[in-house]
């Protein structure tokens, strides 16, 4: 497992990528930064791909929502990071996010909206059907294309990159353990962050907790290698937390204290030039 070279992001769809690049982006050049994406309205995977080799190995960040496998167009080692999310979370968060979009050029947005939560996750599509196997595995689709079935070589295949290829595997619900973990695999110097992306549909607040049985247990058969996989990176995790040393805890309360602190600023800072532009 390399310890330098280009960090290529895996970037699963409502994972909290969002919020992961912007902490990742500002530690390189924008020249040195690419976002890329599998999808018809995104052009950016082919104009990659049609670089120079001499411009592809000059990218120091390249993330999007891109499986596993983009290490191929480089000509010296890659370090992969992801982040994982629990399945059933994924989904719904999703469906909900997609409701909240007044309009979207993203396919798989459309085709989520204006349905029920059942139709959606009943629906062919990839977005639904244990899509984060699927880019760790390396399946090349984009999440609205019709789900091709998987078989239990793909959950082989991602659990092999977990081991031995993505040298951070974080954990959407441990969000800050992974971001201390983060700062000392890839050697960051500023982790400090505001949620990006955040899904504000006020009815996945209100409802997320209240999701029939039945549809639950519908999106657990649909994603079973999904779940194993979250359970098996989950596993990593936390031998990577212990791999950390006595001083994780910590340093994890002396992150989230002063990240509160950077949030409000934040905020502040929002709501003054707020203030600037009213005057003005």
């Amino acid at each position: 497992m390399n310890t330098s070279g280009p960090i290529i992001f895996v970037h699963i769809v409502k994972g909290g990528g969002v919020t992961l690049q912007h902490i990742i982006s500002r530690h390189f050049p924008q020249s040195r930064s690419l976002r890329t994406a599998v999808s018809q309205e995104d052009s950016t995977l082919i104009r990659f791909e049609k670089l120079t080799q001499k411009e592809k190995d000059s990218i120091q960040f390249l993330y999007g929502h891109v499986p596993f496998g983009l290490h191929r167009y480089f000509s010296y080692p890659c370090r992969y990071i992801t982040m994982l999310r629990e399945p059933v979370a994924r989904v719904i968060s999703f469906y909900y996010y997609a409701q909240e979009k007044k309009s979207s050029p993203y396919k798989a947005d459309q085709l989520a909206k204006g349905i029920t939560l059942k139709d959606f996750i009943e629906s062919d599509i990839a977005m639904v059907a244990n899509f984060q196997t699927r880019m760790i595995a390396g399946e090349y689709t984009a999440g609205y294309a019709a789900a091709r079935p998987l078989g239990e070589d793909a959950l082989e295949t991602a659990k092999k990159h977990i081991d031995d290829d993505i040298i951070f595997p974080g954990i959407m619900e441990q969000f800050d353990e992974s971001l201390i973990l983060m700062k000392k695999k890839l050697g960051l110097s500023c982790i400090y962050y505001a949620r990006a992306n955040e899904n504000k549909n006020p009815k996945y607040r209100s409802e997320k907790e209240n999701i029939p049985a039945h549809i639950i247990e519908i999106i657990k058969k649909n994603n079973a290698f999904d779940i194993a996989l979250y359970d098996y990176a989950k596993s990593r995790f936390e031998r990577m937390k212990k791999e950390y040393g006595p001083s994780f805890d910590r340093d994890l309360r002396r992150f989230q204290k002063w990240n509160k602190w950077y949030q409000a600023l934040r905020i502040n800072k929002v709501e003054s030039l707020a203030r600037m532009l009213r005057v003005w």
